[in-house]
């Protein structure tokens, strides 16, 4: 008479013990995004530093020694202007220049004669037949070139006497004039610095007088 009531209580009884079993090996269980004892750690994505590009802002070389300017040349060469051309590539007005020696570097250009563009800010002023020792680099395009520095990296060229004197009024520790023997002795070996460097900014170029 009274099977009814014990198999309820029966599966009562035996539904807490279940439970039961069930939390306490739940309490036991590894914690989440753990596996075979490993516990798992975060992972952090590190940002590279952008040294790879520059800009003129963030790039400010000195330019008051021989070597400070022949590390951003291409090339350093004595070399005398001649007449003007239009070259649009080149900012417009340019002065090619016959290189009558060069000191160091090479002239990475398809022109059989590196150029100085004339008229735009940073341009350095030349007079067509007078002779100059110049720091020459292109641009960050290669499509324009430079005096490296503006007039800090061109010199006013006497073959006479073999001296060059700077056109720059800024202080520096170049001697005004300075013989052609002097130069060459404080050239670097230098790896001639390539077109991401941006020698050619009006920032850079135009920043002297």
């Amino acid at each position: 008479m009274h099977y009814g009531r014990v198999s309820s209580i029966g599966l009562i009884s035996g539904f807490v013990i279940l439970t039961l079993m069930v939390a306490s090996c739940g309490s036991s269980l590894p914690d989440a995004g753990s596996q075979g004892g490993l516990t798992s750690t975060p992972t952090s994505t590190t940002v590279p530093d952008s040294t790879s590009t520059t800009t003129p802002g963030q790039y400010n070389p000195s330019y008051d020694t021989i070597a400070g300017l022949a590390n951003d040349a291409q090339a350093v060469f004595v070399g005398t202007v001649k007449p003007f051309f239009q070259d649009p590539s080149n900012g417009g007005l340019v002065a090619p220049v016959a290189v009558d020696h060069l000191l160091e570097g090479v002239i990475p250009r398809l022109e059989p004669e590196p150029e100085l563009p004339q008229g735009q800010p940073g341009d350095v002023a030349v007079v067509v037949g007078d002779t100059y020792l110049v720091f020459w680099s292109e641009g960050t395009t290669g499509e324009t070139s430079c005096a490296v520095g503006g007039t800090r990296g061109l010199f006013n060229y006497d073959p006479a006497t073999q001296t060059a004197t700077r056109t720059s009024t800024q202080p520096s520790q170049i001697p005004t004039t300075i013989s052609l023997a002097q130069v060459t002795s404080q050239l670097p070996s230098f790896q001639p610095s390539g077109p991401e460097v941006p020698v050619c900014s009006p920032s850079l170029t135009g920043s002297a007088s």
